[in-house]
Formats: C-alpha cells, sequence, structure tokens
C-alpha cells in the first residue's frame, strides 16, 4: 500500500483541504451539522472534529463597569 500527499490531499488523509474552510463557513451560517455532512458528502463526526479544532479565547480581564440586562418578569 502506497500513500502520496498531493495539493488537494494531505497525507494519510481522505478529505480534500479545501473542505476544511467550507466547514467552518457553514458552522458559522449556523448550518446544522447533518446538513454540512449532507452536503459536503462527508461524516457528522468529520463536521463535528472540525468545530472541535476551533481555538475561542475569553478574556475577562477587562469587563465594563456597568453591564445592562434585560430581564423579563414572569406571571
Amino acid at each position: 500500500m502506497m500513500v502520496t500527499e498531493t495539493s488537494i490531499v494531505k497525507k494519510n488523509h481522505q478529505i480534500p483541504r479545501i473542505i476544511n474552510p467550507k466547514i467552518a463557513q457553514k458552522l458559522i451560517e449556523k448550518i446544522s451539522m447533518t446538513d454540512i455532512a449532507h452536503q459536503l458528502t462527508i461524516s457528522t463526526s468529520t463536521v463535528i472534529r472540525k468545530l472541535n479544532d476551533f481555538h475561542f479565547e475569553c478574556n475577562f480581564s477587562h469587563l465594563p463597569e456597568i453591564m445592562p440586562l434585560d430581564v423579563k418578569t414572569v406571571r
């Protein structure tokens, strides 16, 4: 068995490189993971893996003095 690397597919991978930005774009557009998988003909677990690759940074070192809240009362 031979494994090659091309400009389209990374070595030891089966999914083209162009799919990764497409997955990110569709996740930002709030499309369901199942729909993304169907549209790009990949598995839902691949979409979940790519979602887990994202790194979000939260900086809580600076918060505003006053934080407005919109609270509705329930009767």
